[in-house]
């Protein structure tokens, strides 16, 4: 009876390779962190880049230490000419470490495409003039300064990126006892295919208690970003 309502980062690697395939991209690399949220990211990709029909060259797992990124950077580095995708999903401590190596190693940077997670909504990454033209999933932003502006006209502070989670939940429940009462939180009613409307998007919970988001993709500009796919508005009752 437990459903969570975050980001969970299969469903950032779901979007991501799907947008890749999307554009034509077959084979693909990755370079993850060595824990637990790359073990989760990396079968993620897996799969997803089989269903999509692509297939994955090499995944090379580093530790959070120069010398082990910097070596398994420059590994990915020669797979240069056998890979037209490269999967990043760290965050603005690594990623720029990891690009930096991979230039100086002759990664052709103008060949293959960089792709990120969420956790690259972040400046660092934004504006680094390395990562143009890299593509990263994410919520749309003007759901949540919309709301950003509202709670900060009522509490005179700026929300945490996760208040509109809480926001979210909040909302769902008061709406749900309203229009099903004693069946609010039953499975048919929190599973429902169509999903619900939040802050950051269309979400809906499945029935093993995770959830799908529909997310836009963004692209780094070096100076920002750019929405490069809108998040879909709806999931059609498809199941997909």
């Amino acid at each position: 009876g437990v459903y969570l309502l975050s980001f969970l980062p299969s469903e950032n690697i779901t979007a991501i390779v799907d947008y890749a395939a999307s554009k034509g991209k077959r084979a693909y690399a990755a370079i993850v962190p060595n824990d637990s949220y790359g073990a989760i990211v990396e079968a993620a990709f897996r799969q997803r880049v089989g269903a999509t029909g692509g297939r994955v060259v090499a995944v090379e797992r580093y530790q959070l230490d120069q010398l082990d990124i910097q070596t398994k950077a420059a590994a990915i580095a020669k797979l240069g000419d056998q890979i037209d995708t490269l999967l990043m999903p760290g965050n603005a401590d690594e990623v720029p470490l990891i690009t930096g190596i991979l230039s100086t190693s002759g990664m052709p940077s103008s060949r293959v495409t960089y792709l990120g997670s969420g956790q690259w909504d972040d400046p660092r990454i934004h504006n680094n003039d390395a990562l143009a033209g890299a593509y990263y999933p994410g919520p749309e932003r003007k759901g949540f300064d919309a709301f950003a502006q509202r709670y900060k006209a009522a509490y005179g502070a700026e929300p945490s990126r996760r208040a509109s989670l809480a926001y979210d939940g909040v909302v769902l429940a008061a709406g749900l006892v309203r229009q099903f009462g004693s069946e609010r939180f039953s499975q048919q009613v929190l599973t429902n295919p169509n999903g619900f409307a939040g802050i950051d998007g269309v979400f809906r919970f499945l029935v093993n208690g995770s959830n799908q988001r529909r997310l836009a993709v963004f692209e780094v500009t070096g100076s920002g970003v750019r929405v490069e796919r809108p998040a879909p508005r709806t999931f059609g009752g498809s199941g997909t």
